[in-house]
Protein backbone atom coordinates (compact mmCIF):
# COMPACT_ATOMS: atom_id res chain seq x y z
CA UNK A 1 0.00 0.00 0.00
CA UNK A 2 1.50 3.34 -1.05
CA UNK A 3 1.72 6.35 1.27
CA UNK A 4 -0.11 9.26 -0.39
CA UNK A 5 0.88 11.71 2.34
CA UNK A 6 3.46 11.24 5.10
CA UNK A 7 0.87 12.23 7.71
CA UNK A 8 -1.24 9.26 6.57
CA UNK A 9 1.55 6.88 7.53
CA UNK A 10 0.84 4.30 10.24
CA UNK A 11 3.17 4.65 13.22
CA UNK A 12 3.52 2.10 16.05
CA UNK A 13 5.01 3.31 19.38
CA UNK A 14 6.43 0.63 21.71
CA UNK A 15 7.64 1.79 25.16
CA UNK A 16 6.99 0.33 28.61
CA UNK A 17 6.78 3.85 30.09
CA UNK A 18 3.30 5.29 29.58
CA UNK A 19 4.59 8.85 29.90
CA UNK A 20 7.08 8.30 27.07
CA UNK A 21 4.30 6.87 24.90
CA UNK A 22 2.06 9.87 25.60
CA UNK A 23 4.84 12.36 24.87
CA UNK A 24 5.72 10.72 21.54
CA UNK A 25 2.06 10.35 20.55
CA UNK A 26 1.35 14.00 21.40
CA UNK A 27 4.45 15.13 19.51
CA UNK A 28 3.43 13.20 16.37
CA UNK A 29 -0.22 14.28 16.56
CA UNK A 30 0.89 17.92 16.71
CA UNK A 31 2.61 17.27 13.36
CA UNK A 32 -0.74 15.99 11.93
CA UNK A 33 0.11 12.28 12.04
CA UNK A 34 -3.29 10.64 12.45
CA UNK A 35 -2.66 6.88 12.32
CA UNK A 36 -0.83 6.12 15.56
CA UNK A 37 -0.99 2.88 17.53
CA UNK A 38 0.78 2.47 20.91
CA UNK A 39 1.57 -0.28 23.39
CA UNK A 40 3.48 -0.55 26.67
CA UNK A 41 3.56 -4.36 26.44
CA UNK A 42 6.33 -5.55 24.13
CA UNK A 43 4.68 -8.98 23.90
CA UNK A 44 1.91 -7.50 21.75
CA UNK A 45 4.21 -6.11 19.05
CA UNK A 46 3.95 -9.04 16.61
CA UNK A 47 0.15 -9.08 16.80
CA UNK A 48 -0.04 -5.31 16.34
CA UNK A 49 2.33 -5.42 13.35
CA UNK A 50 0.16 -8.06 11.68
CA UNK A 51 -3.06 -6.20 12.50
CA UNK A 52 -1.98 -2.55 12.16
CA UNK A 53 0.66 -3.00 9.40
CA UNK A 54 2.70 0.05 10.45
CA UNK A 55 4.93 2.10 8.16
CA UNK A 56 7.27 3.01 11.05
CA UNK A 57 8.00 1.54 14.50
CA UNK A 58 9.37 3.65 17.37
CA UNK A 59 10.91 1.06 19.71
CA UNK A 60 12.37 1.34 23.22
CA UNK A 61 15.25 -1.06 24.03
CA UNK A 62 15.01 -1.71 27.76
CA UNK A 63 11.55 -3.13 28.60
CA UNK A 64 10.24 -5.92 30.83
CA UNK A 65 9.09 -9.27 29.43
CA UNK A 66 10.72 -8.73 26.03
CA UNK A 67 13.44 -6.12 25.57
CA UNK A 68 13.92 -4.21 22.33
CA UNK A 69 16.53 -6.68 21.04
CA UNK A 70 14.10 -9.58 21.44
CA UNK A 71 11.39 -7.59 19.64
CA UNK A 72 13.84 -6.84 16.80
CA UNK A 73 14.62 -10.55 16.55
CA UNK A 74 10.88 -11.38 16.32
CA UNK A 75 10.28 -8.70 13.68
CA UNK A 76 13.19 -9.93 11.60
CA UNK A 77 11.47 -13.32 11.48
CA UNK A 78 8.20 -11.93 10.09
CA UNK A 79 9.28 -8.95 7.95
CA UNK A 80 10.10 -10.08 4.39
CA UNK A 81 13.71 -9.29 3.37
CA UNK A 82 12.62 -7.34 0.30
CA UNK A 83 10.27 -5.05 2.26
CA UNK A 84 11.41 -1.90 4.03
CA UNK A 85 9.80 -1.40 7.45
CA UNK A 86 11.94 1.20 9.28
CA UNK A 87 12.48 0.81 13.04
CA UNK A 88 13.69 3.85 15.02
CA UNK A 89 15.23 2.80 18.35
CA UNK A 90 14.73 5.27 21.25
CA UNK A 91 16.76 4.47 24.35
CA UNK A 92 18.79 5.95 27.19
CA UNK A 93 21.61 3.48 26.48
CA UNK A 94 24.09 5.58 24.45
CA UNK A 95 26.85 2.99 24.33
CA UNK A 96 28.47 2.04 21.03
CA UNK A 97 27.70 -1.64 21.71
CA UNK A 98 23.99 -0.91 22.10
CA UNK A 99 23.90 0.99 18.80
CA UNK A 100 25.82 -1.66 16.91
CA UNK A 101 23.66 -4.44 18.28
CA UNK A 102 20.39 -2.65 17.50
CA UNK A 103 21.45 -1.73 13.96
CA UNK A 104 22.76 -5.24 13.34
CA UNK A 105 19.39 -6.70 14.37
CA UNK A 106 17.42 -4.58 11.93
CA UNK A 107 17.00 -1.07 13.36
CA UNK A 108 17.29 1.67 10.74
CA UNK A 109 18.13 4.57 13.05
CA UNK A 110 19.01 5.26 16.65
CA UNK A 111 18.21 8.16 19.02
CA UNK A 112 19.40 8.58 22.59
CA UNK A 113 17.18 9.70 25.47
CA UNK A 114 16.47 12.35 26.62
CA UNK A 115 15.01 12.98 23.20
CA UNK A 116 15.29 16.16 21.16
CA UNK A 117 11.73 16.60 19.85
CA UNK A 118 12.88 18.22 16.62
CA UNK A 119 15.36 15.38 16.06
CA UNK A 120 12.60 12.80 16.63
CA UNK A 121 10.39 14.53 14.04
CA UNK A 122 13.23 14.84 11.54
CA UNK A 123 14.27 11.20 11.89
CA UNK A 124 10.59 10.12 11.70
CA UNK A 125 10.06 12.14 8.54
CA UNK A 126 13.29 10.90 6.95
CA UNK A 127 12.45 7.26 7.60
CA UNK A 128 8.88 7.68 6.35
CA UNK A 129 10.13 9.45 3.21
CA UNK A 130 12.52 6.57 2.61
CA UNK A 131 9.72 4.05 3.09
CA UNK A 132 7.46 6.04 0.76
CA UNK A 133 10.18 6.04 -1.89
CA UNK A 134 10.72 2.32 -1.35
CA UNK A 135 6.99 1.60 -1.71
CA UNK A 136 6.84 3.87 -4.73
CA UNK A 137 9.81 2.17 -6.37
CA UNK A 138 8.44 -1.24 -5.44
CA UNK A 139 5.11 -0.33 -7.00
CA UNK A 140 6.83 1.04 -10.08
CA UNK A 141 8.89 -2.10 -10.39
CA UNK A 142 5.71 -4.15 -10.16
CA UNK A 143 4.15 -2.01 -12.89
CA UNK A 144 7.27 -2.38 -14.99
CA UNK A 145 7.38 -6.12 -14.45
CA UNK A 146 3.73 -6.37 -15.41
CA UNK A 147 4.33 -4.39 -18.61
CA UNK A 148 7.34 -6.50 -19.49
CA UNK A 149 5.34 -9.66 -18.94
CA UNK A 150 2.53 -8.39 -21.15
CA UNK A 151 4.98 -7.26 -23.78
CA UNK A 152 6.83 -10.56 -23.64
CA UNK A 153 3.60 -12.43 -24.45
CA UNK A 154 3.00 -10.15 -27.40
CA UNK A 155 6.60 -10.30 -28.63
CA UNK A 156 6.56 -14.10 -28.54
CA UNK A 157 4.27 -13.95 -31.58
CA UNK A 158 6.39 -11.44 -33.50
CA UNK A 159 9.42 -11.65 -35.73
CA UNK A 160 13.12 -11.50 -34.91
CA UNK A 161 12.84 -7.72 -34.59
CA UNK A 162 10.41 -8.18 -31.70
CA UNK A 163 12.96 -10.39 -29.98
CA UNK A 164 15.36 -7.45 -30.10
CA UNK A 165 12.88 -5.53 -27.95
CA UNK A 166 13.31 -8.12 -25.20
CA UNK A 167 17.07 -7.81 -25.43
CA UNK A 168 16.78 -4.03 -25.29
CA UNK A 169 14.48 -4.15 -22.30
CA UNK A 170 16.90 -6.45 -20.48
CA UNK A 171 19.83 -4.13 -21.13
CA UNK A 172 17.88 -1.04 -20.11
CA UNK A 173 16.61 -2.66 -16.93
CA UNK A 174 20.20 -3.36 -15.93
CA UNK A 175 21.19 0.29 -16.33
CA UNK A 176 20.66 3.08 -13.82
CA UNK A 177 23.21 5.58 -15.09
CA UNK A 178 21.39 8.10 -17.33
CA UNK A 179 24.10 8.73 -19.99
CA UNK A 180 24.74 5.00 -20.32
CA UNK A 181 20.99 4.36 -20.57
CA UNK A 182 20.65 6.86 -23.43
CA UNK A 183 23.57 5.30 -25.31
CA UNK A 184 22.00 1.85 -24.91
CA UNK A 185 18.67 3.16 -26.24
CA UNK A 186 20.34 4.54 -29.37
CA UNK A 187 22.41 1.41 -30.02
CA UNK A 188 19.59 -1.09 -29.50
CA UNK A 189 17.13 0.98 -31.53
CA UNK A 190 19.52 1.18 -34.50
CA UNK A 191 20.23 -2.56 -34.27
CA UNK A 192 16.55 -3.58 -33.92
CA UNK A 193 15.28 -1.42 -36.81
CA UNK A 194 18.39 -1.76 -39.00
CA UNK A 195 18.88 1.98 -39.41
CA UNK A 196 22.10 3.99 -39.60
CA UNK A 197 21.07 6.79 -37.24
CA UNK A 198 19.31 6.79 -33.87
CA UNK A 199 19.05 9.76 -31.49
CA UNK A 200 17.33 10.69 -28.24
CA UNK A 201 15.96 14.19 -27.69
CA UNK A 202 14.95 15.07 -24.13
CA UNK A 203 12.19 17.53 -23.39
CA UNK A 204 13.03 20.54 -21.22
CA UNK A 205 9.93 21.40 -19.21
CA UNK A 206 11.24 24.81 -18.23
CA UNK A 207 12.32 25.85 -21.74
CA UNK A 208 9.53 23.92 -23.46
CA UNK A 209 11.93 22.59 -26.08
CA UNK A 210 13.57 19.38 -27.30
CA UNK A 211 17.36 18.96 -27.27
CA UNK A 212 19.33 16.09 -28.81
CA UNK A 213 21.44 14.59 -25.99
CA UNK A 214 22.57 11.23 -27.37
CA UNK A 215 23.03 9.69 -30.82
CA UNK A 216 24.47 6.85 -32.87
CA UNK A 217 25.75 7.17 -36.48
CA UNK A 218 26.35 10.93 -36.27
CA UNK A 219 29.60 12.70 -37.16
CA UNK A 220 31.82 13.72 -34.21
CA UNK A 221 30.56 16.80 -32.30
CA UNK A 222 27.49 16.84 -34.58
CA UNK A 223 25.04 16.94 -31.66
CA UNK A 224 26.51 20.24 -30.44
CA UNK A 225 25.64 21.89 -33.78
CA UNK A 226 21.92 21.08 -33.60
CA UNK A 227 19.62 23.79 -32.31
CA UNK A 228 16.95 22.98 -29.68
CA UNK A 229 13.49 22.65 -31.22
CA UNK A 230 10.64 24.52 -29.48
CA UNK A 231 7.54 22.48 -28.69
CA UNK A 232 5.39 24.78 -30.84
CA UNK A 233 7.36 23.96 -34.01
CA UNK A 234 6.81 20.20 -33.82
CA UNK A 235 4.42 19.27 -36.61
CA UNK A 236 3.58 15.87 -38.04
CA UNK A 237 4.79 15.43 -41.65
CA UNK A 238 3.48 12.73 -43.94
CA UNK A 239 2.28 9.40 -42.57
CA UNK A 240 1.32 9.38 -38.87
CA UNK A 241 0.71 6.16 -36.95
CA UNK A 242 -0.78 6.96 -33.50
CA UNK A 243 1.96 9.10 -31.86
CA UNK A 244 4.74 7.84 -34.14
CA UNK A 245 5.60 10.40 -36.81
CA UNK A 246 7.22 9.39 -40.11
CA UNK A 247 8.89 11.72 -42.60
CA UNK A 248 9.26 9.70 -45.87
CA UNK A 249 11.61 12.20 -47.56
CA UNK A 250 13.28 14.94 -45.57
CA UNK A 251 14.88 16.34 -48.73
CA UNK A 252 11.42 17.38 -49.97
CA UNK A 253 10.61 19.53 -46.90
CA UNK A 254 11.58 23.17 -46.54
CA UNK A 255 10.24 24.09 -43.05
CA UNK A 256 11.83 21.29 -40.98
CA UNK A 257 13.95 22.47 -38.01
CA UNK A 258 17.68 21.78 -38.55
CA UNK A 259 16.89 20.77 -42.18
CA UNK A 260 20.24 21.99 -43.52
CA UNK A 261 22.10 19.70 -41.10
CA UNK A 262 20.03 16.69 -42.20
CA UNK A 263 20.45 17.48 -45.89
CA UNK A 264 24.17 17.92 -45.35
CA UNK A 265 24.50 14.36 -44.03
CA UNK A 266 22.23 12.97 -46.83
CA UNK A 267 19.43 12.00 -44.44
CA UNK A 268 16.22 10.98 -46.29
CA UNK A 269 13.66 9.03 -44.22
CA UNK A 270 13.08 9.66 -40.46
CA UNK A 271 10.64 8.47 -37.83
CA UNK A 272 10.06 9.72 -34.28
CA UNK A 273 8.16 8.31 -31.30
CA UNK A 274 7.38 10.43 -28.30
CA UNK A 275 8.58 9.12 -24.93
CA UNK A 276 5.75 9.32 -22.44
CA UNK A 277 5.38 7.86 -18.98
CA UNK A 278 2.52 8.53 -16.59
CA UNK A 279 1.40 11.42 -18.81
CA UNK A 280 4.83 13.00 -18.53
CA UNK A 281 6.62 13.93 -21.73
CA UNK A 282 10.26 12.81 -21.63
CA UNK A 283 11.24 13.54 -25.26
CA UNK A 284 11.56 11.86 -28.64
CA UNK A 285 13.20 8.66 -29.88
CA UNK A 286 14.33 9.33 -33.44
CA UNK A 287 15.62 7.08 -36.25
CA UNK A 288 16.94 8.06 -39.68
CA UNK A 289 18.01 6.44 -42.96
CA UNK A 290 20.67 8.02 -45.15
CA UNK A 291 21.24 7.65 -48.90
CA UNK A 292 17.73 6.53 -49.93
CA UNK A 293 14.04 6.74 -49.03
CA UNK A 294 12.72 3.86 -46.91
CA UNK A 295 9.18 2.74 -46.10
CA UNK A 296 8.62 1.64 -42.48
CA UNK A 297 6.01 -1.10 -42.05
CA UNK A 298 3.49 -1.13 -39.21
CA UNK A 299 5.44 -3.73 -37.24
CA UNK A 300 8.55 -1.52 -37.34
CA UNK A 301 6.56 1.50 -36.14
CA UNK A 302 5.08 -0.54 -33.28
CA UNK A 303 8.57 -1.69 -32.41
CA UNK A 304 9.75 1.95 -32.39
CA UNK A 305 6.78 2.78 -30.17
CA UNK A 306 7.70 -0.03 -27.78
CA UNK A 307 11.34 1.03 -27.74
CA UNK A 308 10.26 4.58 -26.90
CA UNK A 309 8.19 3.24 -24.01
CA UNK A 310 11.14 1.23 -22.72
CA UNK A 311 13.38 4.26 -23.12
CA UNK A 312 10.93 6.39 -21.13
CA UNK A 313 10.82 3.79 -18.37
CA UNK A 314 14.61 3.47 -18.35
CA UNK A 315 15.06 7.24 -18.22
CA UNK A 316 12.53 7.45 -15.38
CA UNK A 317 14.36 4.71 -13.49
CA UNK A 318 17.71 6.41 -14.08
CA UNK A 319 16.31 9.72 -12.87
CA UNK A 320 14.75 8.02 -9.86
CA UNK A 321 18.12 6.43 -9.19
CA UNK A 322 19.75 9.85 -9.40
CA UNK A 323 17.13 11.23 -7.02
CA UNK A 324 17.68 8.32 -4.65
CA UNK A 325 21.44 8.83 -4.81
CA UNK A 326 21.02 12.53 -4.13
CA UNK A 327 18.65 11.75 -1.27
CA UNK A 328 21.05 9.15 0.08
CA UNK A 329 23.88 11.67 -0.09
CA UNK A 330 21.70 14.18 1.75
CA UNK A 331 20.99 11.59 4.42
CA UNK A 332 24.68 10.76 4.64
CA UNK A 333 25.49 14.46 4.92
CA UNK A 334 22.88 14.84 7.66
CA UNK A 335 24.25 11.81 9.46
CA UNK A 336 27.79 13.14 9.03
CA UNK A 337 26.75 16.57 10.30
CA UNK A 338 24.91 15.02 13.22
CA UNK A 339 27.84 12.72 13.94
CA UNK A 340 30.24 15.66 13.80
CA UNK A 341 27.94 17.64 16.10
CA UNK A 342 27.75 14.72 18.52
CA UNK A 343 31.52 14.28 18.38
CA UNK A 344 31.98 17.99 19.03
CA UNK A 345 29.53 17.85 21.92
CA UNK A 346 31.24 14.74 23.25
CA UNK A 347 34.64 16.41 22.95
CA UNK A 348 33.33 19.50 24.73
CA UNK A 349 31.81 17.30 27.42
CA UNK A 350 35.08 15.42 27.85
CA UNK A 351 36.95 18.71 28.03
CA UNK A 352 34.48 19.98 30.60
CA UNK A 353 34.88 16.78 32.60
CA UNK A 354 38.65 17.10 32.41
CA UNK A 355 38.44 20.73 33.54
CA UNK A 356 36.20 19.73 36.43
CA UNK A 357 38.60 16.92 37.32
CA UNK A 358 41.53 19.31 37.19
CA UNK A 359 39.62 21.82 39.29
CA UNK A 360 38.79 19.14 41.84
CA UNK A 361 42.41 18.01 41.85
CA UNK A 362 43.55 21.61 42.34
CA UNK A 363 41.02 22.02 45.11
CA UNK A 364 42.27 18.83 46.70
CA UNK A 365 45.87 20.00 46.43
CA UNK A 366 44.90 23.40 47.83
CA UNK A 367 43.14 21.83 50.79
CA UNK A 368 46.17 19.62 51.39
CA UNK A 369 48.45 22.66 51.17
CA UNK A 370 46.22 24.52 53.61
CA UNK A 371 46.36 21.60 56.00
CA UNK A 372 50.14 21.38 55.74
CA UNK A 373 50.48 25.14 56.11
CA UNK A 374 48.35 25.18 59.26
CA UNK A 375 50.32 22.27 60.65
CA UNK A 376 53.60 24.02 59.86
CA UNK A 377 52.55 27.40 61.23
CA UNK A 378 51.18 25.89 64.42
CA UNK A 379 54.62 24.40 65.06
CA UNK A 380 57.19 26.65 63.40
CA UNK A 381 55.57 29.96 64.37
CA UNK A 382 54.65 28.87 67.90
CA UNK A 383 58.27 28.23 69.03
CA UNK A 384 59.77 31.66 68.11
CA UNK A 385 56.62 33.40 69.33
CA UNK A 386 56.98 31.60 72.65
CA UNK A 387 60.61 32.74 72.84
CA UNK A 388 59.59 36.33 72.09
CA UNK A 389 56.81 36.20 74.68
CA UNK A 390 58.95 34.65 77.40
CA UNK A 391 61.86 37.05 76.84
CA UNK A 392 59.55 40.05 76.78
CA UNK A 393 57.80 38.92 79.98
CA UNK A 394 61.17 38.40 81.74
CA UNK A 395 62.34 41.87 80.72
CA UNK A 396 59.00 43.35 81.78
CA UNK A 397 58.88 41.67 85.21
CA UNK A 398 62.56 41.64 86.17
CA UNK A 399 63.90 44.60 84.28
CA UNK A 400 65.46 46.23 87.32
CA UNK A 401 66.99 42.97 88.51
CA UNK A 402 68.48 41.82 85.21
CA UNK A 403 72.03 42.66 84.33
CA UNK A 404 72.75 44.47 81.12
CA UNK A 405 74.16 41.27 79.63
CA UNK A 406 70.93 39.37 80.45
CA UNK A 407 68.82 42.14 78.99
CA UNK A 408 70.96 42.15 75.86
CA UNK A 409 70.75 38.35 75.62
CA UNK A 410 66.94 38.41 75.82
CA UNK A 411 66.76 41.17 73.24
CA UNK A 412 68.99 39.11 70.91
CA UNK A 413 66.68 36.12 71.38
CA UNK A 414 63.69 38.30 70.49
CA UNK A 415 65.48 39.65 67.40
CA UNK A 416 66.56 36.15 66.30
CA UNK A 417 63.02 34.85 66.72
CA UNK A 418 61.62 37.78 64.74
CA UNK A 419 64.16 37.12 61.95
CA UNK A 420 63.15 33.44 62.01
CA UNK A 421 59.46 34.33 61.67
CA UNK A 422 60.29 36.85 58.94
CA UNK A 423 62.26 34.16 57.08
CA UNK A 424 59.31 31.76 57.39
CA UNK A 425 56.95 34.40 55.97
CA UNK A 426 59.39 35.09 53.13
CA UNK A 427 59.54 31.36 52.34
CA UNK A 428 55.74 31.07 52.27
CA UNK A 429 55.46 34.13 50.00
CA UNK A 430 58.17 32.71 47.73
CA UNK A 431 56.31 29.40 47.54
CA UNK A 432 53.09 31.19 46.59
CA UNK A 433 54.88 33.24 43.92
CA UNK A 434 56.30 30.04 42.44
CA UNK A 435 52.92 28.30 42.53
CA UNK A 436 51.09 31.08 40.62
CA UNK A 437 54.00 31.68 38.21
CA UNK A 438 54.97 35.11 39.55
CA UNK A 439 58.46 34.28 40.77
CA UNK A 440 60.73 37.05 39.49
CA UNK A 441 63.93 36.25 37.60
CA UNK A 442 66.38 39.16 37.38
CA UNK A 443 69.81 37.95 36.18
CA UNK A 444 72.80 40.26 36.57
CA UNK A 445 76.62 39.86 36.49
CA UNK A 446 77.73 37.90 39.56
CA UNK A 447 81.13 36.67 40.81
CA UNK A 448 80.14 33.13 41.80
CA UNK A 449 83.38 32.36 43.68
CA UNK A 450 83.07 35.42 45.91
CA UNK A 451 79.34 34.78 46.31
CA UNK A 452 79.89 31.20 47.51
CA UNK A 453 82.66 32.24 49.89
CA UNK A 454 80.40 34.87 51.44
CA UNK A 455 77.68 32.24 51.92
CA UNK A 456 80.16 29.86 53.61
CA UNK A 457 81.42 32.64 55.92
CA UNK A 458 77.84 33.58 56.81
CA UNK A 459 77.07 29.99 57.83
CA UNK A 460 80.39 29.54 59.69
CA UNK A 461 79.58 32.58 61.80
CA UNK A 462 75.99 31.50 62.32
CA UNK A 463 74.13 28.20 62.48
CA UNK A 464 77.07 26.12 61.19
CA UNK A 465 79.54 27.19 63.85
CA UNK A 466 79.74 23.63 65.15
CA UNK A 467 80.32 22.03 61.73
CA UNK A 468 83.25 21.77 59.35
CA UNK A 469 82.39 23.68 56.13
CA UNK A 470 84.66 23.32 53.09
CA UNK A 471 84.42 25.33 49.86
CA UNK A 472 85.89 23.73 46.70
CA UNK A 473 86.34 25.12 43.17
CA UNK A 474 86.50 22.28 40.67
CA UNK A 475 87.71 23.07 37.17
CA UNK A 476 88.51 26.74 37.92
CA UNK A 477 91.86 28.51 37.44
CA UNK A 478 94.03 29.68 40.32
CA UNK A 479 93.11 32.14 41.67
CA UNK A 480 89.55 30.94 41.05
CA UNK A 481 87.13 33.40 39.47
CA UNK A 482 83.86 32.80 37.60
CA UNK A 483 81.53 35.52 36.32
CA UNK A 484 78.02 34.66 35.08
CA UNK A 485 74.56 36.14 34.56
CA UNK A 486 72.62 34.90 37.61
CA UNK A 487 69.78 36.05 39.86
CA UNK A 488 71.62 36.69 43.13
CA UNK A 489 68.46 36.58 45.24
CA UNK A 490 67.33 33.23 43.86
CA UNK A 491 70.86 31.85 44.12
CA UNK A 492 70.91 32.86 47.80
CA UNK A 493 67.66 30.91 48.33
CA UNK A 494 69.24 27.88 46.65
CA UNK A 495 72.45 27.79 48.71
CA UNK A 496 70.88 28.94 52.01
CA UNK A 497 68.28 26.17 51.88
CA UNK A 498 70.75 23.47 50.81
CA UNK A 499 73.39 24.50 53.38
CA UNK A 500 70.74 24.99 56.06
CA UNK A 501 69.39 21.45 55.44
CA UNK A 502 72.93 20.04 55.49
CA UNK A 503 73.63 21.70 58.85
CA UNK A 504 70.22 20.94 60.35
CA UNK A 505 70.20 17.22 59.50
CA UNK A 506 73.92 16.52 60.18
CA UNK A 507 75.47 15.81 63.58
CA UNK A 508 77.56 18.56 65.15
CA UNK A 509 81.20 18.43 64.08
CA UNK A 510 80.42 16.60 60.81
CA UNK A 511 81.88 17.65 57.47
CA UNK A 512 79.86 19.67 54.88
CA UNK A 513 81.21 20.67 51.45
CA UNK A 514 80.16 23.18 48.81
CA UNK A 515 81.77 22.47 45.44
CA UNK A 516 81.56 25.10 42.65
CA UNK A 517 82.37 23.60 39.25
CA UNK A 518 82.46 24.83 35.65
CA UNK A 519 82.50 22.78 32.40
CA UNK A 520 82.50 25.59 29.81
CA UNK A 521 78.70 25.52 29.32
CA UNK A 522 77.38 24.60 32.75
CA UNK A 523 77.84 25.90 36.31
CA UNK A 524 77.65 23.05 38.83
CA UNK A 525 76.94 23.54 42.58
CA UNK A 526 77.26 20.42 44.76
CA UNK A 527 76.34 20.44 48.48
CA UNK A 528 77.23 17.23 50.32
CA UNK A 529 76.75 16.31 54.00
CA UNK A 530 77.18 13.32 56.35
CA UNK A 531 73.73 13.64 57.89
CA UNK A 532 70.75 11.38 58.52
CA UNK A 533 69.92 11.01 54.81
CA UNK A 534 66.49 10.64 53.20
CA UNK A 535 64.48 7.37 53.25
CA UNK A 536 63.80 5.88 49.81
CA UNK A 537 60.03 6.05 50.41
CA UNK A 538 60.23 9.86 50.80
CA UNK A 539 62.46 10.66 47.84
CA UNK A 540 59.61 10.77 45.28
CA UNK A 541 58.08 13.75 47.14
CA UNK A 542 61.29 15.65 47.93
CA UNK A 543 60.18 18.75 46.06
CA UNK A 544 56.56 18.90 47.30
CA UNK A 545 55.76 21.94 49.39
CA UNK A 546 55.38 21.34 53.16
CA UNK A 547 56.60 17.76 52.80
CA UNK A 548 59.20 16.49 55.29
CA UNK A 549 60.95 13.15 55.42
CA UNK A 550 59.66 10.55 57.86
CA UNK A 551 62.96 10.33 59.78
CA UNK A 552 63.37 14.00 60.81
CA UNK A 553 61.97 13.33 64.29
CA UNK A 554 61.84 16.52 66.39
CA UNK A 555 64.14 18.53 64.13
CA UNK A 556 62.28 21.72 63.26
CA UNK A 557 61.51 22.61 59.65
CA UNK A 558 58.80 23.76 57.26
CA UNK A 559 59.21 21.33 54.35
CA UNK A 560 59.59 24.33 51.97
CA UNK A 561 63.35 24.35 51.41
CA UNK A 562 63.70 21.93 48.50
CA UNK A 563 60.48 23.21 46.92
CA UNK A 564 61.96 26.74 46.89
CA UNK A 565 65.27 25.40 45.56
CA UNK A 566 63.42 23.60 42.75
CA UNK A 567 61.55 26.77 41.73
CA UNK A 568 64.70 28.90 41.82
CA UNK A 569 66.60 26.33 39.73
CA UNK A 570 63.70 26.20 37.28
CA UNK A 571 63.88 29.99 36.82
CA UNK A 572 67.55 29.58 35.83
CA UNK A 573 66.54 26.79 33.36
CA UNK A 574 68.68 24.40 35.37
CA UNK A 575 68.33 20.96 36.92
CA UNK A 576 68.63 19.50 40.41
CA UNK A 577 69.52 15.94 41.41
CA UNK A 578 69.47 14.50 44.93
CA UNK A 579 71.34 11.35 45.91
CA UNK A 580 70.72 10.16 49.44
CA UNK A 581 70.69 7.07 51.61
CA UNK A 582 69.13 6.89 55.04
CA UNK A 583 71.97 7.23 57.57
CA UNK A 584 74.53 7.80 54.77
CA UNK A 585 74.24 11.52 54.04
CA UNK A 586 72.86 13.52 51.14
CA UNK A 587 74.38 15.07 47.99
CA UNK A 588 72.48 17.76 46.07
CA UNK A 589 73.75 18.65 42.58
CA UNK A 590 72.60 21.86 40.88
CA UNK A 591 73.40 22.40 37.20
CA UNK A 592 72.75 25.86 35.75
CA UNK A 593 73.45 27.03 32.18
CA UNK A 594 76.39 29.43 32.14
CA UNK A 595 75.71 32.81 30.54
CA UNK A 596 78.69 35.10 30.22
CA UNK A 597 78.52 38.28 32.27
Amino acid sequence: MLIDRLTDARILIVDDQEVNVLVLQSLLEEEAYTHIQTTTDSRRVLALVAEFQPDLILLDLHMPHLDGYAVLAQLRGVIPPQSYLPILVLTADATRQAKQRALKMGAKDFLTKPLDHMEVLLRTRNLLETRALHLYQQNQNQVLEQKVQERTVELSRQTARAEALTRTAARLNSQLDLPTTLDVVCYETAQALQVSIATVSLFDQEGQQFTVVAGLGLPPDYIQTLQPVPLGLIKPHGQVDTDVSVIPDIQALDDLPNRNHYVGMNLHTAASAVMFRDDELFGWLNIGVTGTVRHFVEDELKLLRSLADLAAQAIANARLHQDLQAYTEQLEDRVAERTAALQTANTQLNQANEEVSRALEREKELNELKSRFLSMTSHEFRTPLAVILSSAQLIERYYSRLSEDKKFSHLQRIQASVRHISALVDDVLLVEQGRVGRLQFNPAPLDLVAFCRDMIEEFEMGIAAGHQLTFLTTGLADPPRLLAQMDESLLQHILRNLLSNAVKYSPEGSHITLDLGYTGETVCLVVADQGIGIPTSDQARLFDSFHRASNVGTISGTGLGLYIVKQAVKQHRGTIEVESQEGGGTTCTIKLPWVAA
